[in-house]
């Protein structure tokens, strides 16, 4: 989930959505998950050409440039994403103290919650989506 800040005013509010979206428990499900990131995997696949003009015309920068270095990276680490998620959300068997070892042990990875990626002016779209990539993921 994204929102959009238009004030520093509005910053707790919208914040607090976010927080709301992830104590509702939608955003655990690796359904869920899995589902954005072919979504931003889709939104690159057919919209590479917009994100290389809008670099174009904001800081003139060659469109090949923005296709090979930002679209082509944020795509890549989505199909890596997806490729090993099951196996990042997989709980892991743990051994410990003998006076333990007939019971199972296992470590189950959960989200932690809302995060914040920054990004920056000169390359807007890599840095600030290849982090939503492992954030979505995580």
């Amino acid at each position: 989930m994204s929102a959009a800040v238009t004030s520093v005013d509005s910053i707790p509010q919208v914040l607090s959505g976010l927080r709301t979206a992830f104590n509702s428990g939608k955003t655990k499900s690796l359904k869920w998950r899995k589902e954005q990131l072919e979504g931003l995997l889709l939104l690159f696949d057919e919209q590479k050409n917009l994100f290389a003009s809008a670099a174009k015309a904001d800081f003139h920068r060659p469109e090949h440039e923005t296709l090979m270095f930002d679209c082509a990276s944020i795509r890549s680490e989505c199909v890596y994403a997806l490729n090993h998620i099951d196996e990042w959300v997989k709980d892991e068997k743990k051994s410990d103290a003998l006076l333990f070892a007939n019971m199972d042990k296992y470590v189950q990875s959960e989200p932690y919650g809302v995060s914040l990626i920054i990004g920056a002016w000169n390359y807007p779209f890599l840095v600030t989506l290849v982090p939503l990539v492992g954030s979505i993921a995580a």
